[in-house]
């Protein structure tokens, strides 16, 4: 646990007798008057946070850039002890606002100034325990903090479906943490002591993937010079992974499904079957009922992956946890890279909830780690995460009803485009009628195209009753 130290740096007679009282309340006290010292003084006191007095002997100016240098080299946050007069100038503000955690104004009040480091020094500890001495994996599952209604639903789905053995499968887009819940599933399972192996179907060549998943014996082709365990066998006993399922060519599929109907693989050259013991768990950002649809993937390998589905909502739906997480984010990468305590500023808060983070969660910590590199000071701005107003467009205020429509019409025209104007297929996917579907697009002008497979019974579909 950090211990409850401070070092008081350019002290005079008054610090000296706040360093009295400050060693009545529990904490040990370290003055340094030399700047040059400040860095090697906190490497061997290991303080908690540093009191710095500000006066009229240092300005901006003085403090630019040697001091500010050796303040940041002691990766603690400070506390700036300053005159009232000196507040109100902007060189002084912009001083205060970007070098130090929080300020006392002069004269010390020294309940007051209690409470400012009581403060500073429990963010201490929340850094201590957010950073360095975290479990790895605390870290790894940083992404599944949030408190919103969707995350709590995906979290008891997890501890659900993680206690059984049946096959699972992962939805949702690109960015928004797939494998870390296969991850979480098989930590949290019978299985955990075996191996999990991981496979994206979709970075392996079609000619290979096959030779990849079941193996292959010594000669079977052309430079296979020695027998190869493949993936499948790799993960018996334990998990296997199978991202992006939905980009697995159509004549490999018919492989993976007499594999989980009989439980064993032949390697390629082999006319032996092995059996094997491993739980399959997928993942895909692809619709795989329009997949299927359209003749891409068979009905009766979806019926066997998805089992179980558990969907990942993107960032946009998930607000209220974008800020945690980015404070998360940050405070490892500081840990991490034994960076200066940093904070994200007012603005960069805002525009963290104004932007629709198209690469979801992954898109956010690779923002936030930009952002704690490139930000000169204590203060991370939306410059340094490159979310500034080039990307992040003012917010337009519309109405629930407006947000409602724009929805319902976006949702019409992609299911459509994917269905390819088969009016029946975007009714089903849609969840609705053909009637309702046609009401519809009436309302939003959108033209109805063809839909020959519809011909022969639109009129009929037309004169049913639409939902109310």
């Amino acid at each position: 646990m950090q211990k409850k130290r401070i070092l008081i740096a350019n002290a005079c007679a008054e610090t000296t007798r706040i360093a009295t009282l400050l060693k009545k309340h529990g904490w040990e006290v370290q003055t340094e008057n030399h700047p040059d010292r400040l860095a090697q003084v906190c490497r061997q006191f290991k303080p908690a946070v540093g009191l710095f007095r500000l006066d009229d002997t240092l300005t901006g100016h003085h403090l630019a850039p040697p001091l500010r240098a050796a303040l940041a080299e002691t990766q603690i946050d400070w506390i700036a002890a300053v005159p009232r007069r000196l507040i109100d100038l902007p060189a002084w503000q912009t001083l205060l606002y970007e070098w130090f955690y929080d300020y006392h104004t002069l004269p010390y009040d020294p309940e007051r100034l209690l409470v400012t480091l009581g403060r500073a020094y429990g963010r201490a500890l929340l850094n201590q325990n957010g950073g360095e001495q975290v479990e790895p994996q605390t870290l790894e599952y940083a992404d599944f903090i949030g408190q919103c209604a969707n995350m709590r639903k995906l979290k008891d789905d997890i501890r659900k479906v993680a206690s059984t053995g049946i096959s699972a499968m992962i939805t949702g887009e690109s960015g928004t943490g797939k494998e870390m819940v296969a991850r979480l599933l098989h930590e949290m399972s019978p299985r955990k002591g075996g191996p999990f192996v991981a496979v994206n179907c979709a970075a392996i060549p079609g000619t290979l993937i096959q030779s990849e998943l079941f193996g292959y014996e010594r000669g079977a082709f052309t430079g296979a010079n020695q027998r190869k365990i493949g993936r499948i066998e790799a993960a018996d006993t334990g998990t296997l992974f199978l991202d992006e399922i939905g980009d697995l060519a159509r004549d490999l599929q018919a492989n993976l499904l007499r594999f989980l109907q009989e439980g064993t693989i032949e390697r390629v050259g082999s006319a032996v079957s092995k059996e094997v013991d491993v739980r399959v768990i997928s993942a895909t950002h692809v619709n795989l009922p329009l997949a299927i649809a359209a003749g891409n993937f068979r009905d009766d390998l979806f019926y066997r992956l998805n089992v179980c589905n558990l969907r990942i909502p993107p960032l946009r739906e998930r607000q209220e946890d974008i800020i945690p997480l980015a404070e998360r984010f940050l405070t490892g990468c500081v840990a991490r890279q034994k960076l200066p305590p940093k904070r994200f500023a007012s603005e960069a808060l805002t525009a963290m909830q104004r932007y629709t983070w198209p690469g979801n969660v992954r898109e956010l910590q690779n923002r936030v780690y930009q952002g704690a590199v490139m930000s000169a000071g204590r203060q991370v701005t939306p410059l340094d995460m490159g979310i500034d107003d080039k990307i992040v467009p003012e917010i337009a205020w519309q109405t629930l009803d407006e947000v409602r429509g724009l929805a319902e019409r976006g949702a019409l025209q992609r299911t459509l485009t994917l269905c390819r104007y088969n009016y029946s297929l975007a009714a089903q996917n849609l969840g609705i009628s053909r009637a309702t579907l046609y009401r519809l697009l009436d309302k939003h002008q959108l033209g109805t195209g063809d839909d020959p497979d519809d011909e022969a019974d639109i009129d009929a579909d037309k004169g049913a009753s639409v939902p109310g």
